[in-house]
């Protein structure tokens, strides 16, 4: 089974349950956690770890570690190195934005976009995203199936997705400010004048420019 090594020495064959199984592997190459022996059920045409009792995974003293279980009946067997990675999700805005003071600010009638890719154990490969979820403020959880709109103002988003292994991501948030005014320029003149013959003069003036 690739750089699994099954354990022989001191095997004697019986008719009689259970009979124990044991590989050898390098933790470089995979990773212990999620390392298992499994079975292939014919009638669901796909492998388990469940018919193989008591399993137990111990370090050894030359670094490497030793998988064993029972197996109750007669099956196909092999060591294998199961999806237990959940998935990452990142958030993006599809329209302008900008990030100012660590805060994102985007224009109005900007939409939300959610990445997700699953990731693979040390020695094992994906099981893929099964699905990505997110949830604009206090409102329902909904499935990602597409970018979401989102409304004017601040707003937070969290989000999550699962792979076909059922792991699942601890849900994550981001805080988005939606603006879609444009900005606005007013001017104010305060000033002191006083009478002159044929006019008016002035003593001081201040001028004050508000953007909003």
């Amino acid at each position: 089974a690739g750089d699994f090594y099954e354990l022989t020495s001191g095997l004697v064959f019986s008719t009689a349950a259970p009979a124990l199984l044991s590989f050898i592997f390098d933790p470089a190459r995979f990773d212990p956690a999620a390392v298992a022996i499994y079975t292939y059920d014919p009638l669901a045409l796909r492998w388990s770890s469940a018919a193989v009792l008591n399993q137990t995974l111990a370090l050894l003293a030359d670094g490497r570690y030793r998988v064993s279980g029972e197996l109750h009946h007669t099956s196909l067997y092999a060591p294998m190195v199961q999806d237990t990675v959940p998935p990452e999700t990142a958030f993006s805005v599809a329209g302008s934005s900008a990030v100012l003071e660590g805060r994102l600010f985007a224009v109005g009638g900007s939409s939300g976009v959610l990445t997700a890719q699953d990731q693979a154990p040390r020695g094992g490969v994906r099981s893929g995203v099964a699905g990505t979820f997110y949830r604009v403020g206090d409102g329902p959880e909904t499935a990602y199936a597409r970018p979401f709109a989102l409304p004017e103002g601040g707003l937070s988003v969290a989000f999550r997705s699962v792979d076909a292994n059922a792991n699942r991501e601890d849900a994550r948030g981001v805080h988005v400010f939606l603006d879609a005014s444009a900005p606005a320029l007013a001017l104010e003149v305060d000033q002191s004048t006083f009478a002159l013959p044929g006019g008016f003069g002035t003593l001081s003036a201040s001028v004050t420019l508000t953007l909003s």
